[in-house]
């Protein structure tokens, strides 16, 4: 870590961004209803920390983005999507529920991480957190027994997760989902730091605390989470080889990647997606299954391609159950195609230019910012697999304003700082 960061760090501590952070790890049954909208233990932070948004805004601390503008976008769409399919009672609730967990999410981490220094102050304290959590998904699954959220529903008297309820054994082995929703969410929100704390340049110790946290999504046996945690550690490689071979670049990786898929669209049966639900998953039944959802969702779609379903059971086999694996998806199905497009695009758009902005900044801090990029790049190829809702997307949102950010805190340093970030 460069001396001007150091100072940085110590002066940047943010106890109510690493709190917001810790609450991504509390059961779902820590919360109330109020209003017909039920408040976890991230929703009142957030809502808590609204003054800081409208005061960055307006003190011009950040500067609005593109992202930004397709966040507002995809609310305002969501609204209107509901408004035509449920009416205005209903769409009041559940576009709450939406603005915070997205928007504010979003907003909080834009306004909040304003430099790579808060970044690693995050980080160091983010690590225990996570690897508590997932030291509970791992215990779950080596005692053959749920324990956290029947443990906190007694407390609390909200009831578990429904997984908790099934039979969820893979491999001989009880799919472990500690304080998640379910054993996929929280796998992908543990495997999303796997990238980001392997390529900081934190203390060695904080940093083995949140790898090994990060490497305990495997116990939740889940085939997406495994390939995920493949995934991030291949561009972690990728990167490490990069510098030390000047002739191998991220343009020419993503260029080969783009020509491979466009190749796989046009040219295999089914294309792009069909090869995802067929070779992430352990099993060819969950393949040929998440087939279907993607054949008879997109009948939906076709029907029903601006505004969605809303709250209405789509149409499929009776024998088919109407959970949707698929993030993508299940946005185009319940809001209309619109909504999806903004909301991959929020994803795509954060990546892209934080990516362009990476080389402005030093070795070790420009590590840091792919670190981001790949976790949020992982966890939006594989919304392909699985529906967020809840905790996770939040999760995925906060990452999202955390990219775009960071991608962005050159400009907050004074000018003598931003040489030495330019030209290390």
């Amino acid at each position: 870590m460069n001396n001007l960061s150091a100072i940085e760090t110590k002066k940047t501590s943010d106890w109510p961004l690493v709190l917001l952070a810790y609450s991504f790890c509390v059961p779902e049954q820590v919360s109330f209803f109020f209003l017909g909208l039920k408040f976890f233990v991230f929703r009142i932070i957030l809502l808590l920390l609204i003054p800081s948004i409208i005061s960055a805004y307006k003190n011009q601390t950040i500067v609005s983005k593109l992202t930004d503008t397709l966040v507002v976008a995809a609310l305002a769409w969501l609204f209107a999507s509901q408004l035509v399919t449920i009416g205005i009672a209903k769409a009041a609730a559940n576009g709450g529920a939406s603005i915070i967990d997205l928007g504010l999410t979003y907003f909080v981490a834009r306004s909040r991480l304003t430099s790579i220094a808060r970044a690693r102050e995050l980080l160091v304290k983010l690590g225990p957190a996570f690897l508590l959590a997932g030291s509970m998904v791992a215990f779950e699954t080596l005692s053959g027994h749920y324990i956290v959220q029947p443990f906190v529903s007694r407390l609390t008297g909200q009831p578990v997760s429904a997984i908790t309820d099934m039979n969820s054994g893979r491999l001989g082995l009880l799919r472990g989902t500690g304080p998640f929703p379910h054993p996929i969410l929280g796998g992908l929100q543990l495997a999303s730091l796997l990238p980001i704390f392997l390529l900081s340049n934190i203390p060695i110790r904080a940093r083995l605390i949140g790898v090994v946290g990060a490497f305990t999504a495997i116990f939740t046996i889940s085939s997406s989470v495994l390939i995920a945690i493949i995934l991030c550690l291949f561009l972690v490689a990728f990167e490490v080889v990069r510098e030390r071979v000047p002739v191998i670049s991220w343009n020419g990786f993503m260029g080969a990647l783009i020509a491979g898929l466009t190749g796989v669209q046009l040219f295999t049966p089914g294309g792009v997606v069909k090869i995802i639900v067929n070779y992430l998953t352990l099993d060819k039944w969950t393949a040929y299954y998440r087939t279907l959802i993607w054949q008879y969702g997109l009948e939906n779609v076709y029907r029903h391609p601006w505004f969605g379903l809303g709250l209405e059971d789509w149409s499929r086999p009776y024998w088919m159950t109407e959970s949707i694996d698929n993030y993508w998806l299940y946005l185009a199905i319940t809001y209309g195609v619109p909504e999806s497009l903004l909301r991959v695009s929020i994803a795509v758009i954060a990546a892209i230019v934080a990516g362009r902005n990476m080389n402005r900044f030093n070795t070790g801090d420009r590590r840091i910012m792919l670190g981001f990029i790949i976790g949020i790049s992982m966890m939006t190829l594989m919304a392909f697999t699985v529906t967020f809702w809840g905790v996770t997307q939040a999760w995925y949102y906060f990452l999202i304003g955390c990219t775009v950010s960071l991608g962005e805190s050159v400009h907050n340093l004074p000018d003598p700082a931003r040489r030495t970030a330019a030209h290390p």
